[in-house]
C-alpha cells in the first residue's frame, strides 16, 4: 500500500501569501471605491479571508494601505532599473527602455498603479511621502542618465518628472491604463527635449 502524505508548507510561507493577499485586495478595493471609503471588511471580503486573519498582519487600514504603496513603488523602480541596466547605454536607449517599463507596469499592474499615483495622497502624511520617494527616485534616475554636455537647467529632471507623474495620474483617473505603453514615443521625446544640446534633433 502507498501512503501518500501531503508537502509541508511552512507557516512563513503561508504568512506571506496571506499578507499579499491583503496587499492586494486593498489595492484592487482601492481602484473600486477610492481609499477614503474603503473599509477593513471590504479589503477582507475581497482578499477572500477574515477580519481576524487581517489585523494578525495590520494594525488597520492605514497599515495595510502603506504596505501596497512601499510594495508598488519598490516594484516599479525595480523593473525601470532592470530595464535601464539592460539597455545599450546612450540617453535616448535608456529613456526609452526605462518609460516603456514603467508605463507597461502601469497597464499590467494598475490597482498598485492607481494606489500610487492617485490615492497615495487621500492616505496619511507618511503614505504620500512614498509617492514623493518615488518622484523623487525617478529625478536622481534622470539626472544619472542625462548627458554631462547638456545646458538644461538644474531643475529641469524635476519637472519633466512631475509632468510624466501628471500624465500617468491622468490617464488611471480615466480609467484608460491599457493606453499608457502607446504614450511611450512621445513621452521620451518630451523628456528628451530638454537636454539637447545646439544642432542635435530628436
Amino acid at each position: 500500500m502507498t501512503i501518500t502524505t501531503r508537502p509541508v508548507v511552512s507557516r512563513e510561507l503561508i504568512a506571506r501569501y496571506q499578507r499579499e493577499r491583503f496587499i492586494r485586495g486593498i489595492a484592487e478595493a482601492c481602484m473600486e471605491s477610492g481609499y477614503s471609503a474603503v473599509t477593513v471588511a471590504d479589503i477582507v471580503a475581497v482578499a477572500g479571508s477574515s477580519r481576524n486573519t487581517f489585523y494578525e498582519h495590520f494594525a488597520g487600514k492605514d497599515a495595510a494601505f502603506f504596505a501596497l504603496l512601499e510594495r508598488a513603488r519598490d516594484d516599479l523602480l525595480q523593473r525601470v532599473d532592470e530595464a535601464c541596466a539592460q539597455a545599450d547605454p546612450g540617453f535616448t536607449e535608456r529613456v526609452d527602455a526605462t518609460l516603456t517599463a514603467a508605463l507597461e507596469w502601469v497597464a499590467a499592474e494598475t490597482p498598485f498603479a492607481r494606489a500610487l499615483l492617485v490615492e497615495a495622497p487621500a492616505g496619511p502624511e507618511r503614505c504620500f511621502l512614498v509617492l514623493w520617494e518615488l518622484v523623487d527616485g525617478f529625478v536622481m534616475r534622470l539626472r544619472a542618465i542625462a548627458p554631462a554636455d547638456t545646458n538644461a537647467p538644474a531643475p529641469t529632471a524635476e519637472l519633466v518628472v512631475g509632468a510624466v507623474t501628471s500624465i500617468l495620474r491622468d490617464v488611471l483617473v480615466a480609467g484608460d491604463p491599457s493606453r499608457a505603453p502607446g504614450l511611450a514615443s512621445s513621452m521620451s521625446a518630451f523628456v528628451r527635449l530638454p537636454y539637447l544640446t545646439e544642432g542635435q534633433s530628436l
